[in-house]
């Protein structure tokens, strides 16, 4: 009779690890990214390159006052 006993219980565990398998797939599958959330990504990523490179640009010109008072920017 124990040995009928360990026989389930080696298969109550199995099947313990399947579902456990099969519940952590699922959540792996349900948790990665889709398509849409990179392309997202990228376009946002590309927007800030953009903003970063205007900021920079923005700081290196000269101010409105600045282009008044020197002689020779007119």
């Amino acid at each position: 009779m124990k040995l009928n006993a360990k026989k389930i219980m080696l298969g109550m565990v199995l099947v313990c690890l399947l579902g456990v398998g099969v519940v952590w797939y699922m959540i792996q599958q349900k948790l990665k990214p889709t398509d849409d959330y990179i392309r997202y990504c990228n376009n946002a990523r590309l927007i800030h390159e953009q903003l970063v490179e205007f900021e920079k640009d923005y700081l290196e010109l000269p101010s409105a006052e600045a282009m008044a008072d020197d002689p020779e920017a007119k």
